[in-house]
């Protein structure tokens, strides 16, 4: 059950690729099943010794508007999740974090076969952002009790934000 009959390859990115494989399911059925596949991504909760929380607000073009988010991003070939972490913190924020911790490792969705592992960033460092060239970000840092009123107003809706949020900020 559940083995691939036929895989085709919809889409070749330059980072991600959409493919469609017709399976053999439960009780002789073949259900078609499209998957998006890209490298990893790590997002960093960056604590602040004052306890705020540093978020980055961009646009994102598939949803039409602004967003505050936690840094994240695509791991770069061979770059292990901790690795990834460090490095877009660093690019986004300009911070870099002497502790990192491991929160939680989810997949975003049932046809997104790409993980996001979810970091507790502490003790930074501030220093110089270094954006990509499509990227045009607001760095801001927030209280907790702020941040929870946003959570809950649905201000922000990133998804791995929310629950790397939910996750990191004391009870």
């Amino acid at each position: 059950m559940w083995e691939p009959l036929e895989s085709h390859v919809l889409h070749q990115g330059k980072l991600t690729s959409v493919r469609r494989d017709v399976v053999a399911g439960p009780r002789g059925s073949r259900p078609e099943q499209v998957i998006l596949f890209g490298p990893p991504i790590s997002l960093a909760v960056p604590f602040l010794t004052d306890g705020r929380v540093v978020l980055v607000r961009q646009f994102r073009y598939a949803w039409g508007k602004l967003s505050w988010e936690c840094p994240a991003g695509h791991a770069e070939p061979g770059e292990s999740p901790e690795q990834c972490a460090h490095r877009e913190l660093a690019e986004e924020t300009g911070y870099r974090a002497s502790k990192l911790e491991l929160l939680y490792t989810l997949y975003p969705s049932a046809k997104v076969a790409s993980p996001y592992s979810l970091f507790r960033a502490s003790e930074l460092e501030a220093g110089a952002t270094h954006f990509d060239a499509d990227e045009e970000l607001e760095i801001k840092a927030f209280g907790v009790e702020e941040l929870r009123a946003m959570l809950r107003s649905g201000e922000i809706v990133h998804g791995p934000s929310v629950t790397a949020l939910l996750l990191a900020l004391p009870r």
